[in-house]
């Protein structure tokens, strides 16, 4: 991530109770980057859904909340976790954006690791390196976590303002 992220939570009603929503975010204007993450209670109907209808059922609501329409998609998975990946375009607030987007199902977590910029001003380089740094970890020397951990590597392949070699433990 481009500089140190601001961390929000907030809870998210279900028809089963309250997911606790996640995010965290840098911002630099015209360019933001996102990981986002929800907990869903284990009462949820949601824990026994087919991975790419939960998937795709979460990504055209974001879609939705920014008018979006989508150039490119695919599902794949990354180790265990089924994962989706889309591109697409969108406007809101009178401003026109594009993104780069991936989801991840690690069941009871639904995760997105986001790039959104104004249109024509974001990099796709940075985006591109921002996804593929995004990796679930199961043995972090000297770091305890679960098997839905997971780490964002700030490698050297990030221009400018990328700190090299930084790692942010998303979930702790």
């Amino acid at each position: 991530m481009p500089g140190k992220p601001v961390r929000k939570s907030n809870d998210i009603p279900t028809d089963a109770g309250t997911a606790t929503g996640w995010m965290l975010t840098v911002d630099n204007g015209t360019e933001a980057f996102i990981v986002a993450w929800n907990d869903f209670p284990a009462s949820v109907s949601i824990m026994n859904a087919e991975p790419k209808v939960l998937l795709t059922a979460a990504s055209k609501g974001a879609l939705e909340e920014i008018n979006g329409t989508t150039s490119s998609e695919r599902y794949f998975t990354l180790g265990p976790h089924p994962a989706y990946e889309v591109f697409g375009e969108g406007s809101k607030d009178g401003r026109d954006l594009e993104f780069r987007s991936r989801m991840y199902w690690a069941k009871p977590r639904l995760i997105q690791t986001l790039q959104i910029s104004e249109k024509g001003r974001g990099s796709r380089v940075n985006g591109m390196t921002f996804l593929d740094s995004f990796k679930f970890t199961s043995s972090e020397p000297g770091q305890p976590h679960g098997e839905n951990d997971a780490l964002i590597k700030l490698g050297s392949k990030f221009p400018g303002k990328f700190v090299a070699d930084d790692l942010v433990r998303v979930f702790q």
